[in-house]
């Protein structure tokens, strides 16, 4: 049996090409329709708006941002700066006015709940913080009484006095609130 199968195994290419003929009888055709051509050859379009499609998305991904908006200037810049438009404006100074502007930077400066509050508040309000220290605390309380006084006594000191009085008081508070902000 051994035999048979090596026989068979050493003939089988004999065998083989008997069975091939020289000439072919008829045509030989492929068994299928042709494959057509593929389609990157055949349809540049897409890739042509696939590419303008990726050039806008990273065009718009690289594109500068708007500004940040500007951070509001500083409560005493703000004071300063309606101090220096009362001393310009004699007629609009007033001790009401001059309290107002000390009154509302307290406010911002050191975060005082409330935009209306009284002399009395922001003072109590300043004495509850720890990074206004008591001696401020009292000549913010004068000022404020020397501005009530001011307003409801006929012949009292000029506005003038106040105007600086107020200047120096809001430099004060303003090194205050700057050293404890490095302390903390």
């Amino acid at each position: 049996m051994n035999a048979a199968i090596i026989a068979a195994v050493v003939l089988l290419p004999f065998g083989a090409m008997g069975a091939i003929k020289a000439e072919p009888e008829t045509e030989l055709r492929p068994p299928r329709p042709e494959l057509p051509a593929p389609r990157v050859v055949r349809n540049r379009g897409a890739w042509v708006l696939g590419g303008i499609g990726v050039g806008l998305i990273v065009a718009a991904l690289c594109w500068p941002r708007r500004k940040p908006p500007e951070p509001p200037p500083e409560p005493s810049v703000i004071a300063h700066r309606e101090l220096d438009a009362l001393r310009a404006g004699a007629e609009k100074a007033t001790p009401a006015a001059v309290s107002a502007i000390v009154r509302k930077y307290a406010v911002r400066a050191f975060g005082l709940s409330g935009d209306g509050l009284t002399s009395e508040e922001v003072v109590s309000g300043l004495a509850a913080l720890r990074c206004c220290p008591s001696e401020l605390t009292n000549s913010a309380w004068h000022f404020f009484s020397d501005c009530d006084r001011v307003k409801f006594a006929p012949h009292a000191e000029p506005v003038k006095e106040l105007l600086e009085t107020a200047g120096s008081m809001i430099r004060e508070l303003e090194a205050a609130r700057a050293r404890a902000a490095r302390t903390l």
